[in-house]
C-alpha cells in the first residue's frame, strides 16, 4: 500500500509538471484541430508499423485536413527512435515530413514528444531533409487548449507510467535499437485492455478530474471518448447496424457480415481475463475528463481526435479495399473524398464542448482557472 501511495505521488509529481511546463493556445468554436499520436515511423520497410497505413494519412492529411484549415497537432510517439536514428526514419518518410511542414506554415502544428521520440538530438542545420528540421524545430512536452475559461491539456500519456523514467527509457532504447533491432525481434504487441494501459489512463483521469480539466492522451493506442469502453462503442455499434440492416433493401449480405465479425469482436472481449472493466471505466459518473485519439497504425485503419464548429469527436479513417476494417465499422455512405472514393471516414461520437466541459465542472465542482 506504501509503495502504490509513493509510486502514485511520484507520477501525479510528474503530471503537474507536465501541466506547468505546457505551451497554451486559446481556440473557439472557429477552431478547427487534428490531433494524431502514434506514428511510430520507421525506415519505410516491411517492419515499419507506419507502412500499411501511409498512403491513408499522406492522403487525408494533405488532401482533407490541410485544405480545410485544421490545425494539426501530433501527440508523441511519431519517430520510432527507441530503434533507430532520426536521419534514418526521415529519409524513408521526407514526402509525410514535407505534409507536416505545410501544416506548419498554413493552419499551425504543434509536435508533442512522446517515450519513443523524447531522444530526438538537436537540430542542425547540415541535415538531409529540410522539412525534418523545421518540424522537429519546436518541440513541447505538452500542449493546452484553452477554451473560455477552461482547458484541455494535451499530452501524449507515457508520463502517468514508472516503466518510462529516465533510466528505463535509456535501456528500453539500447535493447531494441542495438538487439531486438538488428535480430529482427518486432515489438512486443501489447495488450491495450490489460492492466498496465488501465492504471495509466486511471491516474491520468484522476489528475484532469482533481485539476478540473480535460486531458487528452495518445501512447496506449486505446481510442476513448470520455473515458468509455470499446465494449460499449462495440454495443453501439451492432445496435446501428441491426437497425440499418431492419431499414436495408437487398442485397444485406456484407451488413450481415458486418454485423457478424463485430458481435464475434465483442465476445472475444469480454471472454478475455484482461479486461476487467465495464461500460464508462473510471467513473460511474462519466465525468467527461479523458481522451484518447488512439493510433494511426491500426489494422484496420486510423483513429483520431477532431475539434471543430465547438464540437469533439473521435473519428476513424479507414481503407474501403481493408476487409479487416469492416470487423469494426460499416457505412456505406461515408465516402468524404469524391477523388479517392477508397477512404472511408466514420465518427465514433461526438459532443459539444460546452456540454463536455459544464458536465465536468458541475460533476466536479470546479472550474480551471483562467489566465
Amino acid at each position: 500500500m506504501a509503495e502504490n501511495l509513493l509510486v502514485n505521488s511520484i507520477i501525479q509529481e510528474n503530471l503537474e509538471k507536465t501541466y506547468t511546463r505546457a505551451q497554451r493556445l486559446k481556440i473557439d468554436n472557429k477552431s478547427k484541430i487534428i490531433v494524431l499520436s502514434d506514428f511510430h515511423l520507421g525506415s519505410g520497410k516491411s517492419r515499419d508499423e507506419f507502412k500499411k497505413n501511409a498512403r491513408l494519412i499522406k492522403t487525408v492529411l494533405k488532401e482533407w485536413y490541410l485544405p480545410k484549415g485544421y490545425i494539426l497537432i501530433l501527440n508523441g510517439d511519431i519517430e520510432e527512435l527507441h530503434r533507430l536514428r532520426l536521419p534514418t526514419v526521415s529519409r524513408a518518410w521526407e514526402e509525410l515530413y514535407e505534409i507536416f511542414l505545410e501544416f506548419k506554415k498554413g493552419p499551425g502544428l504543434y509536435k508533442i514528444l512522446g517515450n519513443h521520440d523524447s531522444n530526438i538530438p538537436g537540430i542542425r542545420k547540415n541535415g538531409r531533409c529540410n522539412a525534418e528540421i523545421e518540424v522537429n524545430s519546436s518541440l513541447l512536452p505538452s500542449l493546452i487548449l484553452e477554451y473560455d475559461e477552461y482547458e484541455m491539456m494535451v499530452l501524449h500519456g507515457h508520463q502517468a507510467s514508472l516503466y518510462n523514467s529516465p533510466f528505463r527509457h535509456k535501456m528500453n532504447k539500447f535493447f531494441l535499437r542495438y538487439m531486438a533491432h538488428p535480430l529482427h525481434i518486432n515489438n512486443i504487441k501489447r495488450n491495450f485492455l490489460s492492466d498496465k494501459p488501465l492504471k495509466a489512463e486511471q491516474r491520468i483521469f484522476d489528475f484532469a478530474r482533481n485539476k478540473g480539466i480535460v486531458t487528452l492522451t495518445g501512447h496506449t493506442h486505446r481510442a476513448l471518448f470520455e473515458g468509455h469502453s470499446e465494449e460499449e462503442y462495440l454495443k453501439i455499434r451492432i445496435d446501428k447496424m441491426i437497425r440499418d440492416y431492419m431499414k436495408k433493401e437487398e442485397p444485406k449480405e456484407e451488413l450481415r457480415a458486418a454485423i457478424s465479425n463485430t458481435a464475434k469482436i465483442l465476445q472475444k472481449l469480454i471472454e478475455n481475463e484482461d479486461y476487467k472493466s465495464r461500460g464508462s471505466i473510471y467513473d460511474p459518473l462519466s465525468v467527461s475528463c479523458l481522451f484518447n485519439s488512439g493510433t494511426v497504425i491500426h489494422k484496420f485503419g486510423a483513429t483520431g481526435i477532431e475539434i471543430q464548429g465547438g464540437k469533439i469527436y473521435l473519428t476513424a479513417w479507414f481503407d474501403k479495399s481493408n476487409t479487416q476494417s469492416r470487423v469494426f465499422l460499416f457505412d456505406p455512405t461515408r465516402f468524404p473524398m469524391k477523388a479517392h472514393p477508397w477512404i472511408q471516414n466514420h465518427t465514433l461520437k461526438s459532443d459539444d464542448l460546452d456540454y463536455i466541459f459544464t458536465r465536468l465542472s458541475l460533476l466536479t465542482d470546479k472550474k480551471t482557472r483562467n489566465h
